[in-house]
């Protein structure tokens, strides 16, 4: 029992030392989430409805816009939608540089279909366009998943593994049927 509890508290430091967050739990079902945000929206903020969106594999809030990603994979919980409303997602995003490649090849994925596959240029921000069918989401929670090709350490002094930053993001619904 004390094992378990030392190993606990390990976890719990480096995620605070690393600035790493687990995602929210689920939410409530009065939630009130919005069903569009504009592009303009930026990231560095601990406030809803943002930090519902950022699930695993994003670091904290830092000084500047955006949030960057922790790993090879990270998610984003959009917010639940009708059947029969396709989306339209629009991620400002920007790659980590390792010297060797000017993109970081990007999957993004739902419910096991890839949905997209983006080439995020390296040191270069860049609007990138996702298109959700209703198909693919079918009323149910939208849980993508961002597969990136490689993830590279900032600095001999900065321990983390980072891939892309995300700068902002637009959800747009295309139809209301």
């Amino acid at each position: 029992m004390i094992a378990l509890a030392v190993y606990a508290f390990a976890i719990a430091f480096v995620q605070q030392r690393n600035h790493i967050y687990p995602a929210a739990g689920p939410r409530a079902p009065e939630d009130t989430r919005p069903k569009e945000m504009p592009l303009g929206t930026f990231l560095a903020s601990d406030r809803p409805p943002l930090s519902d969106m950022l699930g695993h594999g994003w670091y904290g809030v830092e000084t500047g816009s955006g949030r960057w990603s922790a790993g090879l994979s990270s998610e984003l919980t959009l917010p639940e939608q009708d059947v029969g409303v396709e989306l339209e997602l629009r991620l400002r995003l920007l790659a980590a540089g390792d010297g060797e490649h000017a993109t970081n090849p990007t999957r993004i994925v739902l419910h096991g279909r890839e949905l997209a596959e983006l080439d995020v240029a390296v040191n270069v921000v860049s609007d990138y366009v996702v298109r959700v069918p209703a198909a693919a989401h079918q009323g149910y929670p939208i849980l993508l998943v961002l597969d990136y090709s490689f993830a590279v350490q900032p600095s001999p002094q900065d321990s983390r593994n980072i891939a892309i930053r995300l700068e902002g993001l637009e959800l747009r619904r295309v139809n209301d049927d």
